[in-house]
């Protein structure tokens, strides 16, 4: 902005006059230079606990706390579901508690941070990261221990982004359970390459999921290991809130059998592992997933697409087992604050889920749509309702069932 002149006071006019003699000269005195303001470094600010714009995130480390500073951070989501009829993905309880975790971060050294987070909810343990990250540059980085594999943009997306209730079906049920491994993430940190053009992470890991929870591999079974690596390309943003991506996945598990003689422990146990109970668990098995997504945000307009891939095979020549799914989520932010009670965003998602490829009639088609209210930054009332289309009985007919849930989330 320019510069507002500096009022002058005035001055009373003399009352006598005096002669003066004439004045000396004097050597001219240069013009006052002004030197232009330097401006100050433009900073990035952090996201707000809901993002109407849920994006895939980086990993979380050395970049997201103060030096030599310990925070504390949680995040709760209760789903009620007053209503839903008969389907394969039903909701199996009236209330209940979806996402109950706590994060805390710590920061020794300038360049490295400690995550830990707990999940009160997650299946047998509740730890979900616990991990250590150095980052020597701001676009290189390696993170050692448990923690979250890079398996496509919605199980990148943090809980409280997520602009649906939860993530696309297919997402869940063709890779792991939390998306959670101990091993070693190599990455290229928040800057990322070419000034923010790519980002990359490929990580090496046990493959058997968290630690205590998921199955334990004999010494001498043939299994080599989970690797997971993910190439993400955002151009260059337009705005503070325009944003694009297009990522790729791949996934590539040596597992060996799951046979406890209890089926039901053998089912629990592959929910660790990639590809879950969608691949033959009980042999050694070679499994591959790869995935494809895409990542729009405009102003108040957003759009998220994804599609994945499965494919297992046992190690002896069995049959194959092959899945796919595709989903496309649209969302709009309407302008103000309606009524008063806050931003209100308008959301959709169709999916598409084949969970065995070679057999006909388990196909789901989804579809939902509902609206997310944000109070507050850090509180969401949601409502959404979905209609699902899948095919029962013998010979198989087409069915739908429909579902209402509600979902109050607070983040701190």
């Amino acid at each position: 902005a320019a510069a507002q002149p500096t009022p002058t006071t005035p001055t009373t006019p003399a009352t006598t006059t005096t002669t003066s003699p004439t004045p000396t000269p004097t050597a001219p005195t240069a013009a006052p230079t002004t030197t232009p303001p330097t401006p100050a470094a433009p900073t990035k600010a952090a996201p707000a606990p809901f993002d109407p714009a849920a994006f895939p995130g980086t990993p979380a480390g050395a970049d997201d706390a103060q030096p030599a500073a310990v925070a504390v951070r949680g995040y709760l989501a209760t789903w009620l579901t007053p209503w839903n009829q008969d389907a394969p993905n039903a909701a199996k309880d009236l209330l209940r508690i979806r996402f109950a975790i706590v994060r805390v971060d710590a920061r020794p050294a300038r360049d490295l941070a400690i995550i830990g987070r707990l999940a009160l909810t997650a299946p047998g343990s509740p730890l979900l990261d616990l991990y250590a990250d150095w980052r020597p540059r701001a676009w290189a980085g390696i993170s050692v221990g448990q923690l979250r594999l890079p398996l496509g943009a919605a199980a990148t997306t943090l809980a409280p982004q997520l602009v649906m209730l939860d993530r696309p079906g297919f997402v869940n049920a063709m890779t792991k359970a939390t998306f959670r491994d101990v091993g070693v993430l190599v990455h290229s940190g928040r800057a990322g390459l070419a000034d923010g053009l790519v980002h990359l992470r490929l990580a090496y890991a046990g493959g058997g999921g968290r630690a205590g929870v998921g199955p334990t591999v004999a010494p001498d079974a043939p299994a080599d290991g989970l690797v997971v690596a993910r190439v993400q390309v955002e151009p260059r943003r337009g705005g503070p809130r325009d944003r694009q991506s297009l990522g790729l996945t791949y996934a590539r598990e040596h597992a060996a059998a799951i046979a406890t003689g209890d089926l039901a422990r053998d089912k629990e146990l592959a929910a660790s592992v990639l590809g879950r109970t969608l691949v033959p668990f009980g042999r050694a098995r070679t499994t591959q997933l790869a995935g494809v997504d895409a990542t729009v945000a405009r102003g108040p307009l957003w759009a998220q697409a994804e599609a994945m891939y499965l494919h297992s095979r046992p190690d002896d020549g069995g049959p194959r087992r092959a899945a796919r799914g595709a989903s496309l989520e649209l969302a709009a932010t309407l302008p103000g604050r309606p009524g008063g009670l806050g931003a209100v965003q308008l959301a959709g998602r169709g999916e598409v889920f084949d969970p065995n490829v070679d057999v006909g009639g388990d196909a789901l088609v989804v579809g939902s749509l509902g609206a997310n209210l944000l109070p507050a930054p850090s509180w969401r009332v949601s409502i959404f309702t979905s209609l699902t289309r899948f095919e029962r009985g013998a010979p198989p007919a087409a069915a739908t069932a429909a579902e209402v849930t509600a979902r109050l989330a607070a983040a701190f």
